[in-house]
C-alpha cells in the first residue's frame, strides 16, 4: 500500500491485510448478505475459493442487473479524489520518497462523497461504482512515482550539467511511460488471481472495506473519526505553516544537547506521518528506526569526527582534531559547512552510499529468493484442477457461475482477457462481455511501446533499440514484481529499477542519462502493472466488471499526465527547487532522486565513485542485505521470522533524516497499543483515523501551496 525508496515505503503485510477483518459470523447483517447472494452455489464456491465467500455482497446483483459501473459520476468523483491524492503524493514523495497507492482512502472518500454530498434520489451508489472510483483515483494518484517525478526527473536536474525538461517535455515524457504497464497487466490476471489466487493483501483489504461500507449501515462513528482526524491534521499543518518554529521542535536543545538536534533528532508534529506509521505497521517502522539510530546516531557522527566525509577531510595520519569550545553553555560545537546535510560532501551523502549497499543487495537477494520459490513451489491445487478437468472446474459449471454473478456479487474476473474464440475458461466467473479482449491488450501493448520509443528516443537522444530492450526488460521484471506484490504486499520496484540500471551499465556504458531512463521505464511498467493487479483483486472479490476497471485505469492514468505535471511544477516553483546549479530545495530534498543519481554514477564509474571509508561500510551492509532475505525465508512464519528487520526499511531509515522517521514510529506504536487495548474499536476505526491524518495534511499542502504562490 505504501511506497518508499524509489518506490514503496514497505507496509507490514500482516497489518495491511488483517486490519479489515470481515468475519461472516460476526454480524447478523453480514451473515444474511452472504446467504442471500445469488451465486451462492457449491460449484461457484469451489471456483472462487473460501477467501472470497465473505465478500459476496447483497448489493452485488446478478449479471442481469443493469446498474452502471463506469458511470459519469464515478469518473468525476474518482478523478477529483485522485487529483487530491496526486498532489499529496507529490508533496510527500519529494519530501521523503513516500507515495501511497491510496485505494483505501479513495474508497472511503468516494463513499463519503456520495453519502453526504451527492443529491439524494436516483440510482444508489453501489460497491461496483466504488470499485471504479478507487480504480480511477489510484491510477491518477500514483503517477508521481510511476512517471518518475519524485525520483528520475529531479535526478536528471542533479546531474552535471543539469538536464531540465520543459513543461511540454514533461507532458510528453509522462505520456510515454503511462500505458504499457496497464496493457501488460491484463494477461497476468488469470495466473495470479484465478489460478494461484494470490492474496494481494492491499487489494483484499480494499475489497473488505468496500464490502463493510456498503453492507453495514452503521451510525456516524466511522465518519466522526475520519472527520476529527482529518481536521486535526489539517489544522496542525496550517499552524506549522504560519508558525514555522512549531514545524520542527528541538527538545534536545532544551536539555542542553544541541549536537543531537544538529543530527536531526528533532520532533516534527506531523499527523500525516503518524498516519503513515499506523498503516505501515510495526516491523517496517521499527526497522526504519533501527536504520536511523545506526546511521544518524553512530555512523554519521563517526564519519564526521574522523574526517571520512569530504567536508571534514584531513591528510592521512592526522589525528582527529579536538572539538572547539562552543560559545555559550549549550551551543553546538562548530562544524564545516555541509558536514552533516550535504549530499555531495557531507554525512548525508556518505550515509546514502552505505545504505545503497544494503538496499541493492537486499533487493537482489529478495528477488533471488522469490524466483527460487516460483520454481520450487508445487503447482496450486486450482491450477491442477483446471488442467485435469477436476469436478468444479468444468465448462458447464463455469457458465453457471458466470451467468449467476459475473456482473455483480459473483466475484467477477478482476481484469482478465477474454478468449477470442468465445470458449469457456473453467476458472472464469465473469461473462465474456466484461472481459478485455486479447486483441485490445496486445494491440495496446504494441502501440504504447512504440509511443514510448517515439517520445523518449528523440527527447534524450537514446537509440530506439535500447528503449525497446528496456521495455521488454520492464515487462519481464513486472512479472516478478506482480508476483511479489501478490504474495507479500511489497512490490520491489526499487530493485527492479536497479536491475535495469545494472543491465544498461553493460548495454550503454558511461551514459548516465540512458541509465536513469532505463531504470525509469522498468519502474513505471512494474508499478503500473502492480497497481492494476491490486485493483483487479479488489474487483474480483466484489464482482466488478474487469473491463470497467481497465477503462478506469486508462482514464485515471491519462488524466494524471496533466495533474502530475501541474503538481510538480507548482510545488517546485513555489518552493524554488530548480536553481541554476541543479536541484536546490530545502523543503523538498528528493532523497529518492539522490538514490537514482548515485546508482547511475556507480554504474558509470564503478566503486571508484565511493569514498574509501564508505566503500568498506557499504560492503559490510551489503552482506547484511544478502543475509536478511535468506534468514527470513528460512525462518518462515516463526517468531524469529517476525523479529527480523526489513532490509529496505532499514536502508530507508539510514538515508532519510530521523525527524521524518520518528512520527512514523509513533504511529506504529499507537496502532499496536490501540489493537491490543481495544481490538473491536481498532478494527472499525483505525484505518479511518489513519486515512484522515494522511488526507488532512495532503489537503493542507495544497492550501499552503496556493498561499505561497500568492505571496510570490
Amino acid at each position: 500500500q505504501l511506497r518508499g525508496v524509489s518506490g514503496r515505503c514497505p507496509a507490514d503485510e500482516r497489518s495491511m491485510s488483517s486490519r479489515l477483518r470481515v468475519t461472516p459470523t460476526a454480524d447478523k447483517e453480514e451473515t444474511s448478505s452472504i446467504s442471500s447472494t445469488p451465486s451462492d452455489s457449491p460449484a461457484f464456491a469451489r471456483r472462487l475459493g473460501p477467501e472470497m465467500l465473505p465478500l459476496m455482497l447483497t448489493a452485488g446483483q446478478s449479471s442481469a442487473d443493469q446498474t452502471p459501473q463506469l458511470s459519469g459520476r464515478a469518473v468525476a468523483v474518482g478523478l477529483a479524489v485522485g487529483t487530491v491524492l496526486c498532489f499529496t503524493n507529490m508533496y510527500f514523495g519529494l519530501q521523503t520518497g513516500w507515495v501511497t497507492m491510496g485505494s483505501i482512502q479513495s474508497a472511503v472518500v468516494g463513499f463519503a462523497v456520495f453519502r453526504f454530498c451527492w443529491p439524494r434520489g436516483g440510482t444508489p451508489f453501489g460497491p461496483h461504482e466504488n470499485v471504479v472510483v478507487q480504480s480511477i483515483a489510484v491510477a491518477t494518484a500514483t503517477m508521481p512515482l510511476a512517471g518518475g517525478f519524485v525520483g528520475i526527473v529531479p535526478a536528471l536536474q542533479m546531474l552535471s550539467p543539469p538536464v531540465r525538461l520543459s513543461v511540454a517535455q514533461q507532458l510528453a515524457w509522462c505520456g510515454g511511460l503511462t500505458y504499457f504497464g496497464i496493457f501488460f497487466a491484463v494477461p497476468l490476471r488469470r495466473q495470479t488471481i484465478l489460478v494461484e489466487q494470490l492474496r494481494f493483501p492491499s487489494g483484499t483489504a480494499t475489497a473488505k472495506l468496500i464490502d463493510t461500507l456498503h453492507t453495514r449501515h452503521e451510525g456516524g462513528g466511522r465518519w466522526r473519526v475520519l472527520g476529527w482526524s482529518f481536521g486535526a491534521s489539517y489544522c496542525l499543518s496550517l499552524l506549522a505553516y504560519f508558525a514555522p518554529a512549531f514545524a520542527n521542535l528541538r527538545p534536545f536543545d532544551w536539555l542542553c544537547l544541541p549536537a543531537a538536534s544538529a543530527w536531526h533528532w528533532t520532533v516534527r508534529p506531523s499527523l500525516s506521518y503518524v498516519g503513515q506509521g499506523m498503516i505501515m505497521g510495526q516491523r517496517s517502522a521499527l526497522s526504519m528506526l533501527a536504520g536511523a539510530l545506526t546511521a544518524w546516531a553512530v555512523l554519521g557522527p563517526m564519519a564526521v569526527s574522523r574526517g571520512w566525509v569530504a567536508a571534514t577531510a584531513r591528510p592521512a595520519g592526522t589525528p582527529p582534531a579536538a572539538a572547539e569550545a562552543a560559545e555559550g553553555g549549550c551551543a553546538a560545537p562548530p562544524l564545516p559547512e555541509g558536514a552533516i546535510n550535504s549530499w555531495e560532501v557531507g554525512a548525508q551523502g556518505w550515509l546514502l552510499w552505505v545504505a545503497m549497499g544494503l538496499m541493492v543487495s537486499e533487493a537482489l537477494s529478495s528477488l533471488a529468493v522469490l524466483t527460487a520459490k516460483q520454481f520450487l513451489m508445487p503447482p496450486p491445487p486450482s491450477a491442477s484442477a483446471a488442467q485435469s478437468g477436476a469436478p468444479g472446474g468444468g465448462e458447464g459449471e463455469a457458465e453457471e457461475g458466470g451467468g449467476g454473478g459475473g456482473g455483480g456479487g459473483a466475484g467477477g474476473g478482476g481484469g482478465g482477457a477474454a478468449a477470442e474464440d468465445g470458449g469457456g475458461d473453467p476458472l472464469e466467473v465473469a461473462p465474456p462481455s466484461q472481459l478485455v479482449p486479447a486483441r485490445w491488450w496486445l494491440g495496446g501493448l504494441g502501440a504504447s511501446a512504440l509511443l514510448c520509443v517515439a517520445i523518449v528516443a528523440p527527447l534524450f537522444s537514446i537509440p530506439a533499440w535500447q528503449l525497446l530492450v528496456s521495455i521488454c526488460l520492464s515487462c519481464l521484471l513486472a512479472v516478478l514484481g506482480v508476483r511479489a506484490l501478490g504474495q507479500t504486499d511489497l512490490e520491489p520496484v526499487s530493485a527492479l529499477g536497479k536491475l535495469s540500471q545494472i543491465a544498461f551499465a553493460v548495454l550503454a556504458p558511461g551514459h548516465l542519462v540512458t541509465n536513469l531512463v532505463a531504470g525509469a521505464i522498468a519502474e513505471a511498467g512494474a508499478m503500473q502493472a502492480g497497481d492494476l493487479m491490486q485493483d483487479l483483486k479488489a474487483g474480483h472479490l466484489l464482482g466488478a466488471s474487469p473491463r470497467a476497471q481497465f477503462y478506469a485505469q486508462l482514464i485515471g492514468s491519462s488524466a494524471s499526465v496533466l495533474v502530475t505535471v501541474a503538481a510538480f511544477n507548482m510545488y517546485t516553483s513555489a518552493y524554488g527547487c530548480a536553481g541554476e546549479a541543479g536541484w536546490e530545495c530545502e523543503q523538498f530534498q528528493a532523497p529518492v532522486a539522490h538514490v537514482w543519481k548515485d546508482m547511475a554514477v556507480l554504474m558509470q564509474q564503478g566503486v571508484a565513485a565511493l569514498p574509501p571509508s564508505a566503500l568498506a561500510f557499504a560492503k559490510a551492509f551489503a552482506l547484511l542485505g544478502v543475509a536478511l532475505p535468506l534468514a527470513e525465508a528460512a525462518a518462515g512464519e516463526s517468531a524469529l521470522g517476525r523479529l527480523l528487520p526489513s532490509g529496505i526499511a532499514f536502508g530507508i531509515g539510514m538515508y532519510v533524516k530521523p525527524d521524518w522517521t520518528l512520527p512514523r514510529v509513533a504511529g506504529s506504536v499507537l496502532e499496536w497499543a490501540w489493537r491490543r487495548r481495544s481490538p473491536r474499536s481498532h478494527e472499525r476505526h483505525m484505518l479511518m483515523a489513519a486515512s484522515g491524518f494522511v488526507l488532512g495534511e495532503g489537503i493542507a499542502s495544497m492550501v499552503t501551496l496556493a498561499l505561497k504562490s500568492l505571496r510570490g
